[in-house]
């Protein structure tokens, strides 16, 4: 189920119109309270240097597994994370036969991510009981599922989100925060998220646009990376952005960098 799917269920039952405007002083305070951070740690590209890399902090030694919903044209990604770090690989989409390449490492279930068990979906919860339910080393998640991820993340116990020390998610329709029907759904899901992570990183896919009203600015795709805040250093490095690893995810479009109101106060 899509951000948009939630959406018109609860403007249904609640005589919303999606598009009316959210208060613009709480947008602004939402986009206050989930800025980037400096973590303390150096980040590291993962992954293609197009479209699918992604920056984390360098922490992945010791992770053991790395779940991977949404399955793209290159698993460059987890080719890196197999070979580099040792790690297993877990995959899972409905729309593919299989991983973009081979390894002996790679697990895939023929699946999408959502809030309910069926032929078609598992639970983000269920998938890493099914291959991690007796082991407690730490996990890494990364999520690209086309809007899925509210639902999933909103879905999903915070026993099971504690458990990847590392996550980099792509979140869809950002733009919708604008909107008075989607923006508590997006404020419930950082707002959960916040309980034990810190936004490390912030890249703007520039597939899409940057909408605005008054001083605020949202990408509609952002990438955003957490890292468990017990992995959390006190660092007042001063952040640059563009990350100098960052990359344009479609060349053939205009470069759409982080807004300075994501910026950190530095």
């Amino acid at each position: 189920m899509t951000l948009r799917d939630l959406l018109r269920i609860i403007a249904l039952k609640n005589r919303l119109f999606l598009n009316k405007a959210a208060d613009i002083s709480s947008v602004a305070q939402f986009v206050a309270d989930n800025k980037v951070v400096s973590v303390g740690h150096e980040l590291i590209r993962i992954g293609s240097k197009a479209d699918g890399g992604y920056l984390l902090p360098d922490v992945l030694d010791g992770i053991s597994k790395c779940f991977s919903p949404g399955v793209d044209v290159s698993s460059e990604f987890e080719d890196e994370l197999a070979e580099r770090y040792g790690m297993e690989c877990f995959l899972a989409d409905y729309s593919v036969d299989g991983p973009a390449s081979e390894n002996q490492k790679f697990h895939f279930d023929k699946k999408f991510l959502g809030a309910r068990n069926n032929d078609k979906f598992i639970r983000l919860e269920d998938w890493v009981d099914k291959y991690s339910d007796d082991d407690t080393s730490d996990l890494l998640l990364q999520m690209d599922i086309e809007g899925a991820e509210f639902a999933v993340l909103l879905d999903t116990p915070q026993s099971i989100l504690k458990r990847f020390r590392v996550m980099a998610i792509e979140f869809h329709s950002m733009e919708t925060a604008f909107e008075i029907g989607a923006f508590p759904i997006i404020q419930s899901v950082f707002d959960k998220l916040s309980e034990h992570f810190t936004i490390a990183h912030i890249h703007t896919n520039n597939y899409q646009r940057i909408w605005k009203r008054g001083d605020v600015e949202i990408p509609s795709v952002m990438e955003i990376t957490f890292l468990r805040n017990d992995w959390v250093k006190k660092d007042n490095k001063p952040l640059t952005f563009p990350h100098p690893l960052d990359v344009l995810n479609e060349q053939d479009k205009p470069p759409r960098h982080l807004p300075k109101c994501w910026w950190p106060d530095q």
